[in-house]
């Protein structure tokens, strides 16, 4: 970790006990969900177009739409949507879930059993049922899939979201009919340094999942759907540090530095590469909202490259 960021967390470590030792935490209860969704929208000037930037969720509900004006209108003025992956249609869909399909497969004479207790097996197999996916292939799945899998189904029973309805999704249905679609990222790249790294990493990761009580895991869906209702990111996490109680800290601070810090990186610099070398005026960023917020998020990697940035 660069000695530059290790300041900016240290810094932002004790204005948050500052902080904590002055004002009670904001919890769900004390948020009023408004008529229409705040979300997080910020809009910039540069190279003599506007960028507008929305940060998203991965899984929504239809209540949450339409966006307050501010950002309906934007989006009806935008030509070009970065999106993280752009998963706009069926083409694309089909291409990304080879790519995936390419990384899912334990090596021959390797099942999953072999890396998890019968305990977290059993909780494999409620996959089989909700998602109908046959337990031979789970078992035969490396564990950064079965992740993927579980979160799905996890999301499935304890709650009323779907990643059907997320905010990409309604991003796409509302503007890609008069707006082109373009993606932040690279899927395989990210495959590689997010998910299907070593197996003691993915098996931890997985672990992490399995181990969650249902209680625990709705209501940290249901916190990150109401801080972007409201647009109140006091309500999440977004120090990016690991966490005090971390079982393997090692692990946690790899997945933190791929998912977040070098994540940011490569999109700010796509972003700017966009901005410069296309030709369309007008440009939404869409990208989950915890990368606009934190040390070294892509509005501060921006802002260092020139970018005037202001929150809407």
């Amino acid at each position: 970790m660069s000695y530059k960021r290790l300041l900016k967390l240290t810094i932002l470590s004790l204005i948050a006990l500052i902080l904590i030792g002055c004002d009670e935490e904001l919890t769900v209860e004390d948020v009023e969900i408004p008529e229409k969704s705040e979300a997080f929208f910020w809009e910039a000037e540069h190279n003599d177009k506007t960028i507008y930037f929305l940060g998203t969720l991965h899984a929504g509900h239809e209540d949450m739409y339409p966006m307050r004006d501010e950002i309906e209108n934007a989006m009806d003025e935008t030509e070009l949507l970065l999106s993280e992956y752009n998963e706009s249609n069926d083409e694309i869909r089909l291409e990304y879930n080879e790519i995936r399909d390419s990384y899912t497969q334990l090596p021959s004479g390797h099942q999953l059993s072999d890396y998890l207790s019968d305990e977290q097996m059993d909780d494999v197999r409620k996959i089989e049922s909700e998602l109908n996916v046959p337990f031979y292939l789970l078992n035969a799945m490396k564990p950064w899939r079965i992740q993927s899998l579980y979160e799905s189904y996890l999301l499935s029973v304890i709650s009323d979201y779907t990643s059907e309805q997320s905010v990409e999704e309604y991003l796409y249905d509302r503007m890609l009919d008069n707006s082109e679609g373009m993606p932040l990222e690279d899927l395989e790249t990210n495959l590689q340094n997010v998910r299907d790294r070593d197996m003691v990493y993915q098996v931890y990761m997985l672990e992490q999942v399995l181990n969650k009580p249902y209680s625990e895991a709705e209501t940290h869906v249901e916190t990150e759907i109401t801080a972007w209702r409201a647009g109140e990111e006091s309500l999440v996490d977004t120090s990016r540090e690991v966490s005090k109680d971390a079982e393997s800290p090692g692990i946690e601070e790899i997945h933190i530095e791929e998912m977040f810090f070098n994540r940011d990186i490569q999109m700010a610099e796509k972003i700017d590469e966009v901005v410069h070398n296309h030709e369309e005026d007008t440009i939404m960023v869409a990208a989950g909202y915890l990368h606009f917020f934190g040390p070294d998020n892509i509005l501060e990697l921006l802002e260092e490259k020139g970018y005037e940035i202001e929150r809407r």
